[in-house]
Order: structure tokens, then sequence, then C-alpha cells
């Protein structure tokens, strides 16, 4: 937390990015309940979770797109200004009569949003690592990290809330997050010099005057380099192999407990909604500490250390839900694992971040988070399918089997790596405040 009000240039960036993501996350949860006014919400609400994923489906292009950019902190403002400019033409729209016309419109202002959105935070990552000394970085993407988590977990709630204070009056709605967006603007422009003295853009050219077919081709060829990066650093390719299995046991174990609570009610607070909602709050703010407040005795052992961990509490949940069934110490388990999960996951993004060139850093990161991510559809809907078709005891004991099989191989890498992102020697780029 020091680095906040330490660092000048970060305490700006973050303040900025954070207003940005009140702003998509406020949108995110009251479209929703736009969309639920639909003649047709079933439609609606669809066609919402569709245009959801489409962002995520882009991350690979919009980091190779914010490595081709010359001047991030320029595009920053414009994204941001764009942004803005977008939820004003929201609070116009959105006071026509009711139609699918009209909620189209609208569907593609929070698609542009989201993927301004994404974009804008590849482009923060070279930004960041100028800005933060090196031995900083891991405490910086922590306290982004809590601070996000906090956001997200408040955020919702906030949102559902403020749209019925506003007697559910989607365009002074609309003027409400164009404002955060346009303060997000502002702070980003009044230090803007600042971040020029002490960024270097060491870019790649942009595409200019380059037709399409060379732009395929450079492309492709800069692609394959960035995955050469990626295997080339070990490290970061057996966390690509790990997180990629945690994400399918992870999306599989979102999909089966809601099944286990309904099925076994002993193991509700109460209601079933509460339950799902108490675990998740719990998980959420287990998170948020491990960011802000890791203990020095974690912070200090390896990434594959704290892995392991996390491994462990995940074969514990299911042992639990299999066998023993007793909702309490499931509760204190979900926490734990937040609470690891969140003193990962910034010091992986740090090491990233420390030993990937600056040229190609945010394509790098973006290809790493793409390749993990593709496993969540799949745990989800196989385990799903298993659950439904057979039981939910097979798709449980299988998933109890990969969890053994993945602590195995970890086991096995942290004999032979130890990654202390805080312990790596300076890099040539990583300075100031």
């Amino acid at each position: 937390m020091n680095i906040f009000f330490e660092n000048r240039n970060f305490r700006y960036l973050l303040t900025s990015n954070i207003l940005s993501v009140i702003g998509i996350t406020l949108f995110d949860i009251v479209f929703i309940i736009y969309a639920k006014s639909f003649p047709n919400p079933e439609l609606a609400i669809s066609a919402v979770t569709f245009i959801s994923t489409l962002p995520f489906l882009s991350d690979f292009l919009l980091g190779y797109a914010a490595d081709k950019t010359k001047d991030p902190i320029k595009m920053i403002i414009k994204i941001r200004a764009f942004q803005a400019s977008l939820y004003f033409i929201f609070a116009i729209v959105v006071d026509f009569s009711q139609g699918w016309i009209v909620f189209g419109i609208v569907l593609l202002i929070n698609l542009l949003s989201d993927l301004s959105g994404t974009y804008s935070t590849y482009l923060t990552l070279p930004i960041t690592k100028n800005i933060v000394e090196q031995k900083n970085l891991t405490s910086a993407r922590s306290f982004q990290t809590g601070v996000m988590n906090i956001i997200d977990l408040t955020g919702k709630l906030f949102g559902a809330t403020l749209i019925v204070l506003l007697k559910y009056n989607y365009s002074l709605f609309g003027l409400l997050n164009a404002f955060f967006f346009t303060l997000s603007v502002i702070l980003f422009w009044i230090n803007r010099k600042n971040f020029y003295e002490v960024v270097s853009f060491a870019r790649n050219e942009k595409f200019v005057n380059k037709s399409l077919k060379k732009i395929v081709k450079q492309f492709y060829i800069d692609s394959l380099n960035n995955l050469r990066i990626l295997n080339s650093i070990r490290q970061i390719f057996h966390f690509t192999i790990i997180f990629s299995i945690m994400n399918l046991i992870s999306s599989a174990q979102f999909s089966l407990i809601p099944l286990s609570y309904n099925k076994y009610e002993h193991l509700q607070f109460g209601s079933f909604g509460f339950t799902i909602a108490l675990f998740g709050t719990i998980e959420s703010f287990g998170l948020i500490l491990g960011a802000l407040v890791p203990l020095s005795y974690f912070k200090n052992k390896s990434v594959e250390f704290n892995l392991i961990m996390e491994i462990l509490l995940t074969c514990g949940i299911i042992l639990n839900i299999m066998y023993i069934q007793d909702k309490y110490s499931l509760l204190l388990l979900t926490f734990l694992s937040g609470y690891f999960l969140g003193l990962s996951n910034p010091r992986i993004d740090s090491f990233i971040m420390i030993i990937t060139p600056e040229n190609s850093l945010s394509s790098v990161t973006s290809i790493f988070y793409s390749i993990i991510q593709l496993t969540v559809p799949i745990g989800s809907a196989l385990f799903l399918f298993i659950a439904n078709t057979v039981s939910i005891e097979l798709s449980w004991f299988i998933l109890l089997i990969i969890s053994f099989i993945l602590l195995f191989f970890s086991i096995i890498l942290s004999k032979k790596y130890s990654t202390i992102p805080e312990t790596l020697p300076d890099s040539p780029m990583s300075n100031r405040n």
C-alpha cells in the first residue's frame, strides 16, 4: 500500500484505471437489469452474456496491438475519452422507445467499451514496468489486484442498488458512467508529462502503409516469435501448463458446487441462494486479503510453493464435499484457497513483466492468459455433462484424480525451480517513481 502514496506516477495510473474499471463494472450489472426489462428477457440476457465473452476471445489480438502501439500514453487518453463518449451516446439512445434496434446499439456500445478497456489494460503493462522499481513490482501488482477485486466484489452490488435509487433512469446512469471515464481521462492527462519523463518507448513501428496481406504475415511471424519467448522461459511454460489445468479444475468446481449444495442440503447456510452468495463472498474476501496483506512467510517462499498450497486446498475442498461434508471447514478451505490465489497471481504477473522483453510484454502476457483460459469452458461443460448423465460423485472423483496428478507435477517442478520475483536481478528497463 505504501507504494500508492510514495510513487506519484503509480498513484495517478492506478486511480485512473480504478475510475474506468468502476464504470465498466457498474455498467455490466446494470446492462443485465436493462436486458431483463425486454419482452423476451431470456434472449436479451443471453445476447449480453455472449457479447461479454468476445473481449476474452480477442485478448491475443489486443495484446499484440498494444505492443504495436507507438505511443501508449497518448492512446490510453484517446481510448478513455472514446469510452466516455460511448456512454454519452448510451444516455441519449436509451431514452428512445424500447426496441431491439436500440438494444442492438446498446450491445455494440458495451462491446466497444469492453474491447477498449482490454486494449487499455495491455497498454498500461509497459508503463507500469517503467514507473515502478523492480523490487516493488510485486507489491504494486498485489495492491492493484486487491483494489480491483474489491471493486468487482462491491461494484455489482452498488450498481444494482444505484439503478434502483435512480428509479431505473438508464439515461442518468449513462451520464454518471461517462463522468467516471471523463475523470479517468483528466487524471491521466494531468500526469502525462511525468509519464513521458520516465517511460521509454522501445516500441515496434505501427502498421503504416502496409497491405492487409503484409499485416497478416507480420502478425503470424510475431505470434510465432512470442510463442517461442513463452516456450523459452521454462518457468512461464510450466506455469502455463499448471494454470491451464487449475482453471479446468476451478471451472468444473465452480459448476459442480451448486449441484452439491442442492443435493446435500446440510451443506447449506440457510437457503441455497444465500449459500452460493456466502461462499462467493468468502472466496473474494480471501483473494483481496491475499493480494493486499500477504503473510511474509508465504511471500518469501517460491511461487511454486504457493501453487502447491493452492492445489492442496483444492484437493481438500473436493475431499470435503465427497466424504466429510462439513460446511464450516468447507467455508474455511474456500477462504484459504482464495487467499493463496490472491497471493500467487500478482507474483506471477510481476515475474512475467520482469523477464519478458518490453516490446513483447503485452503480447506474451495476452498469449499466457489466453491459453490458460481456454480450459475454462472445457472444464465446465465436460464435468457438468458427466454429472448430469452419470453422477455428480463420478465428476468429483475424476476431478480429484486430476488434482492429485497436478499436485505431483507441481511438487516435481518445485524441486527444479524456485521462482521468487522479489529477488530477481534488476532489468535494464526497471526504474523510477
